[in-house]
């Protein structure tokens, strides 16, 4: 017997899906947005962290989805921790990118 009715089950499945989906699309349109970073750096981001991603999801046919969320909460985390800009993680996108000579 379910608590929660199946729509609601749906709904809330399809949220939590695609969260992950709508930040990348945020964090992808603000580094385009940004002058200090060229549009190729930006999509070379993007495309390596979908490569990154496809590589985390065939991994779960192994491990489990459950070890799947782990991970990617692992992974989300130390993005989180490497973005932030005060403290000991302070990283920037802005110094991977070429300097002009």
């Amino acid at each position: 017997m379910a608590i929660i009715p199946p729509v609601v089950q749906l709904m809330l499945s399809c949220f939590v899906l695609t969260i992950p989906l709508f930040f990348a699309g945020i964090i992808f349109s603000s580094l385009i947005g940004e002058a200090k970073i060229n549009i190729s750096t930006a999509f070379s981001y993007n495309l390596m962290g979908a490569l990154f991603g496809g590589v985390m999801e065939y991994n779960s046919m192994y491990f489990g989805f459950a070890f799947l969320y782990l991970l990617a909460l692992g992974f989300y985390s130390l993005a989180w921790a490497f973005s932030r800009k005060s403290g000991t993680f302070s990283w920037k996108l802005a110094s991977l990118t070429p300097t002009a000579p």
